[in-house]
């Protein structure tokens, strides 16, 4: 529901965007605008309505700085390095490596608590959901197993053809 609300939100600030200026935004220009912006909105928790217009109401550009937030401290690099806003090999290969930073901390957990706590990351991710639970189904045990063993997690996710 979260993410579908994040969603709902950007599609209302493009689309006002696209108003203002006569010019037919996209999800990955808003994106973009996001990504240059990102600097500015860390670095000046006070500038909360940076992507914001005055159509746009107080409470929405306030949601938005605070999902923004949080969301580009920890994906900025990747999102923003990417050409396009895709499921691609580099995404895939950055969140298992997140996923494996996290097993190596909590491997000694039973397999089934281990699985949790890696959805439990997974829910945190907000859109990048879908593709890190089936990350988290497909590869777990063995994610499990190589956490184990101290395997660093670009090993792991080498091994599982997830990173090249």
């Amino acid at each position: 529901m979260r993410t579908l609300a994040i969603v709902l939100v950007s599609l209302a600030i493009v689309q006002s965007y696209a108003a203002v200026d006569d010019a037919p935004y996209t999800m990955r220009d808003f994106i973009c605008m996001v990504c240059e912006q990102r600097k500015v909105l860390l670095e000046n928790p006070d500038n909360r309505t940076a992507l914001c217009n005055e159509d746009v109401s107080p409470a929405i550009c306030e949601a938005l700085y605070n999902s923004t937030q949080r969301f580009m401290s920890t994906y900025g690099e990747v999102i923003c390095d990417l050409p396009c806003l895709r499921y691609s090999p580099e995404l895939t290969c950055a969140i298992c490596d997140n996923l494996m930073q996290l097993a190596v901390t909590i491997g000694q957990l039973p397999l089934t608590d281990f699985e949790k706590r890696l959805q439990l990351m997974c829910s945190e991710l907000e859109f990048l959901d879908p593709p890190c639970n089936m990350i988290v189904d497909e590869y777990c045990p063995t994610m499990h197993e190589k956490a184990q063993k101290e395997n660093g997690p670009e090993n792991v996710c080498q091994s599982i053809s997830l990173c090249t």
